[in-house]
This record gives C-alpha cells, sequence and structure tokens, in this order.
C-alpha cells in the first residue's frame, strides 16, 4: 500500500464514510438523515445485513457533565425488516410492536435506574415509536431524573430504517424531528 492509498483510507474511515465489512458484505456508513446539526458519527458496523451507524453530540464543555448531558441517535438500515426489527430490540406479536432489553440504546447510568414503565408504542407520520420511560434514584428516595427511550421503526419493500435514542423527556420534540429528517 502507498502512503497515498493510507492517507485516502485513512481520511475517508476517520470522516466516518468508510464500509464495515463482515461475512464478505459491504455496508456503506451513510447517515439516513438530512439533518444530523451537531451529531458526527462515530462508530460504523453490520450486524445480519443491517447496516448500524452511531453518532453522537458535541461533547459538553461543563466539567459537571454526565452521561444525561450527552447526545447519542443510532440508525440501522437493511432490506430485511425482520433483521432490522431484531437489531433493534423490537419484538412483533399479533401487530403489535413492543420492545425487548437490549436493542441498540442502553440507558445511560444503567445501574442507578430505579423504575422502568412499561414500553409504549404510537405513531408518528410513518413511524411506529416504541418508547420507554426510564426514572433514576436521587438521594432520599426522592425521584430522580426521567429519561424515555425511544426506537422508531418504518420500512418499504426495499429498505427498513430504525432510529433509537434515550434523550430526557423536554427533548421530545428534537427526537421527532430527527425522524422526520430521515430520508
Amino acid at each position: 500500500m502507498t502512503r497515498f492509498d493510507w492517507l485516502l483510507v485513512t481520511a475517508i474511515f476517520a470522516c466516518g464514510q468508510g464500509a464495515a465489512r463482515a461475512d464478505g458484505m459491504t455496508a456503506a456508513c451513510e447517515n439516513p438523515t438530512t439533518s444530523t446539526a451537531g451529531l458526527r458519527t462515530t462508530n460504523c458496523s453490520l450486524e445480519r445485513g443491517v447496516s448500524i451507524v452511531r453518532l453522537t453530540g458535541a461533547e459538553p464543555l461543563s466539567p459537571y457533565a454526565t452521561e444525561f448531558d450527552k447526545r447519542s441517535v443510532v440508525f440501522a438500515t437493511g432490506a430485511d425488516s425482520k433483521a432490522v426489527k431484531s437489531v433493534a430490540g423490537i419484538h412483533e406479536e399479533s401487530n403489535v410492536l413492543s420492545k425487548r432489553e437490549g436493542g441498540l440504546v442502553i440507558p445511560p447510568e444503567f445501574d442507578q435506574i430505579a423504575r422502568r414503565s412499561p414500553a409504549k408504542s404510537f405513531k408518528h407520520g410513518q413511524w411506529i415509536v416504541v418508547s420507554e420511560r426510564i426514572q433514576y434514584a436521587a438521594q432520599g428516595g426522592a425521584p430522580g431524573f426521567v429519561v424515555d427511550c425511544a426506537t422508531a421503526i418504518r420500512g418499504d419493500k426495499q429498505r427498513t430504517v430504525a432510529v433509537a435514542e434515550c434523550f430526557p423527556l423536554e427533548e421530545r420534540q428534537r427526537y421527532l424531528r430527527t425522524l422526520e429528517s430521515v430520508r
């Protein structure tokens, strides 16, 4: 490999536009949204024929920032809707979608969770969104910080897309705008 080839490969990887390989297959690491303001691609992988792209927001400047202050959005895209649902942690039974443990996102500070509400699904445009409310413990037994962890899915005959994010309740509209920006 020449020095030019090495620099080209390094530049492609650094920009998040590289290719992930698994079982001889190649998946393009393209972001399926038209608007990812403030987000950058941090990881791209291929799992069971599903392209998974992880994006994160800028690191908070405050030295007191926690995992709750960081934005992380995950996109899963593939031709096989069952594979995308499986990778996303979505379970379908009698045409009702529900969320399983795991999937594309794990709530921040997992060991500090005090209560989890059962996942509920709702429609937003062409998306079916499965959302779980997570409440964290606080000192003195008082109710703590609350986040929603949502995974939305939509598809057609060519492609199925899932978008997952855990976010504070006041950022729900930002998540829905992200869904609306998916091509």
